[in-house]
C-alpha cells in the first residue's frame, strides 16, 4: 500500500548508513514545506544549506555530469540567458539575477535525490501532509479566537494566514500542496472516505484565508482531480458527486455564515477586481458606506486587469531584452506614459515577457514542453505523476493572479513542484495496492 512507504522511516537509517549526504540533502527537502511557511528568510537559508550540501556531494563523488546533464542543458541556458539580457537591458550584471541560479541547483537537488531514493516520494509526501494539517489547526485558531497558537493576528477582518501573519497567501499555500500531501492516500479504496473529509477540510481553510484567488486554484485542481479519477477509472461517478456536492454545501455554510458587512466586502472587492462595478451600481444600491466606497473606486485604475494593460506596454517597449531582473516597477514608473504600477506584472506569462523578454519567454515554452507536456503519456503508468500533473497545471494557468517569478516565495515554489514532476519522469513509484 502506499501508506506503507511513507511509515518506513527505518529507511532514513539505512540511506544514512549507505550516503550520509543524500540523506542531508533529502531532510532539508522535506522541511521546505515549512520553510514556505516561516518566510523568505529561512527558506532562502533552506535554499542555501540544500545547493551547499548538493555541491559538496558532487563534488566529493566526482559526479559532475549532474551539473550539465545533457537533459537539463536547456534549463542551464534559461539561466544563462536571463544573465545575458540583463547585462543588455541593463548595461552591467544583475547580481540578482546571478543568485537565480539557486533555483537551477535546486532543481537537480530534487532529481538527484528522487533518482537515488525514489520511495522517499511517500516520506516526503506524508510530512508535507502533517505540515498541512498543523497550518490548517492554526488557521481555524486565530479565525476563530483573533490569533493564532503562537499568538500572532493576521491584522485583518477577513483575511487569515495563521503562522504567516499578515503575509495572506495561506490559501495558495494550501491550494497548491494539498494533492502532494494526499498522495499516499488518494489511491486507496479504503480510504476514499477519508480523502473526501481531507478535501473538505482543506476547502474550508482556503475558503477561510479569504484568497479569492486560492479558491479559485483549489476548485480547478478538484476539477482536474475528478477528470484524472475517472480517466483512470479509480472511483465511480458517485465519489464525484459527492465530493463536489460537499464542496458546495461548504461554501453556502460558510458564506451563510458571515456578515452582512463581510459579504458586501468581499462582493465589492470582487466587483472593483473585475471592473464591473460601474454597470452593477446601475442595477443594484449597496448601504450608503458601501456605496460611497464603490463611487470611490469605481474610477480608478489600479486592478490587476489596469496592471496587466501596463505588463504589456511596457512588453511592447521592452520587446526583445525586457526591463531587467526585478526591474519592472522602475520602467514602470518611469514610463512615457502615466500606467498602473507594482512590483512585478501579477501573472507567471507577463512576469517573464516583460522583464526578460522575447528570448527568455520562448525558451521557457520550451522548457515546458520539454519537461511537462513531451512526457505526458507517463501519466499513463505513473498515478503520481498525474497528481503533480494536476498542480502544473493549476501554476502554468494563463489566466493566474500570480507571484514573483523571480522572488524567493514564489520562485521556490514553482521550482519545487517542477523538479518534482520533473525527478518523475526517471523514476517509478508506481501504485503496489489500491484496494
Amino acid at each position: 500500500m502506499y501508506i506503507q512507504y511513507s511509515m518506513n522511516f527505518y529507511k532514513l537509517k539505512d540511506i544514512y548508513l549507505k550516503d550520509k549526504f543524500l540523506l542531508y540533502l533529502f531532510i532539508l527537502l522535506l522541511i521546505m514545506p515549512a520553510s514556505l511557511i516561516a518566510g523568505n528568510a529561512v527558506v532562502n537559508i533552506n535554499l542555501a544549506v540544500i545547493v551547499i550540501f548538493f555541491l559538496i556531494n558532487a563534488i566529493s563523488k566526482s559526479e559532475f555530469n549532474i551539473f550539465i546533464s545533457k537533459k537539463f542543458i536547456p534549463l542551464f541556458f534559461f539561466f544563462i540567458l536571463i544573465l545575458i539580457t540583463d547585462l543588455i537591458s541593463l548595461g552591467h550584471f544583475n547580481y540578482k539575477a546571478i543568485f537565480l541560479f539557486k533555483f537551477y541547483f535546486f532543481f537537480l537537488a530534487i532529481n538527484y535525490v528522487f533518482e537515488k531514493e525514489k520511495l522517499l516520494l511517500y516520506s516526503l509526501s506524508f510530512f508535507t501532509f502533517l505540515t498541512l494539517i498543523i497550518f490548517s489547526v492554526d488557521i481555524l485558531v486565530q479565525y476563530n479566537f483573533g490569533k493564532d497558537i503562537l499568538g500572532i493576528s493576521s491584522n485583518s477582518s477577513h483575511r487569515y494566514a495563521g503562522f504567516m501573519g499578515d503575509e495572506w497567501i495561506a490559501g495558495s499555500y494550501i491550494s497548491k500542496l494539498f494533492l502532494i500531501g494526499m498522495v499516499n492516500f488518494l489511491f486507496l479504496k479504503k480510504l476514499k472516505i477519508i480523502n473526501l473529509i481531507l478535501m473538505a477540510l482543506f476547502f474550508g481553510i482556503v475558503l477561510i484565508t479569504g484568497d479569492r484567488i486560492a479558491l479559485f486554484h483549489y476548485l480547478l485542481s478538484l476539477f482536474l482531480l475528478c477528470i484524472f479519477f475517472q480517466y483512470k477509472k479509480i472511483y465511480s461517478l458517485k465519489y464525484y458527486i459527492t465530493l463536489l456536492f460537499s464542496a458546495g454545501l461548504i461554501f453556502i455554510i460558510f458564506f451563510a455564515n458571515l456578515s452582512e458587512s463581510r459579504k458586501n466586502a468581499y462582493t465589492i472587492d470582487i466587483l472593483i477586481k473585475l471592473k464591473l462595478a460601474k454597470n452593477f451600481t446601475k442595477i443594484y444600491k449597496f448601504e450608503n458606506l458601501d456605496q460611497k466606497q464603490l463611487d470611490l473606486e469605481i474610477d480608478k485604475n489600479n486592478t490587476h486587469i489596469d496592471l496587466f494593460i501596463s505588463s504589456f506596454k511596457l512588453i511592447t517597449d521592452n520587446t526583445f531584452f525586457g526591463t531587467g531582473t526585478n526591474n519592472f516597477y522602475e520602467s514602470c514608473k518611469n514610463f512615457k506614459e502615466k500606467i498602473y504600477c507594482e512590483n512585478h506584472s501579477h501573472n507567471l506569462y507577463l512576469n517573464i515577457l516583460s522583464e526578460q523578454g522575447i528570448f527568455v519567454f520562448l525558451l521557457f515554452l520550451y522548457l515546458l514542453y520539454k519537461y511537462v507536456f513531451q512526457e505526458l503519456y507517463l501519466i499513463k503508468k505513473n498515478n503520481i505523476k498525474g497528481i503533480i500533473f494536476i498542480i502544473v497545471l493549476v501554476i502554468l494557468n494563463p489566466i493566474n493572479i500570480s507571484g514573483d517569478f523571480f522572488s524567493t516565495w514564489t520562485g521556490t515554489f514553482f521550482w519545487y513542484i517542477f523538479g518534482i514532476y520533473c525527478a518523475l519522469t526517471k523514476i517509478d513509484v508506481e501504485k503496489k495496492d489500491e484496494n
